[in-house]
């Protein structure tokens, strides 16, 4: 019995991880509303695969008779189900060019100051891409169905 509930979850984890990296292609959550835009538009790259990192980072595994997704990146989880990251008040080194103005890339950057930067709060919206739907049940229904009828062919193939 156990090699037939293996063979399921094998063909599970095999379309379930398809159907879910399409949703980076889709920019939706399967056939659902699609992602929220972010607020500050990025010319490289596409909503959620700007390095492609987060996307390649989720693993399927089987486990003790079940189907289990995760990843290694910490920010994941924020991103599929939504939230507030709350940022504490901290002590940072600004970098600023020649002419005083603000620089990011301190490279560039011709001198440092120490700064006092408040505490603030991030809402990420949520763009699901794992998780259950009635696109994801489909699927199960059609593995567990496909290995049905193998096994009942397989059983009475056996008997002649």
């Amino acid at each position: 019995m156990s090699d037939f509930i293996n063979n399921i979850l094998k063909d599970l984890k095999v379309d379930l991880t398809e159907a879910f990296d399409r949703n980076f292609e889709r920019k939706a959550f399967f056939s659902g509303a699609p992602w929220k835009p972010t607020k500050r538009p990025v010319s490289r790259g596409s909503l959620l695969v700007r390095s492609s990192a987060m996307r390649n980072s989720i693993k399927s595994e089987i486990k003790a008779e079940s189907l289990v997704f995760s990843s290694s990146k910490p920010y994941t989880a924020i991103h599929n189900e939504g939230g507030t990251i709350n940022m504490p008040p901290r002590k940072q080194i600004l970098h600023f060019d020649r002419k005083g103005r603000f620089s990011k890339n301190n490279k560039r950057a011709s001198y440092g100051q120490k700064a006092n930067v408040r505490g603030y709060s991030v809402n990420i919206p949520q763009r699901q891409f794992i998780g259950d739907a009635p696109e994801v049940n489909k699927i199960i229904r059609e593995v567990a169905t496909e290995n049905v009828s193998e096994a009942i062919k397989r059983l009475f193939s056996n008997r002649k």
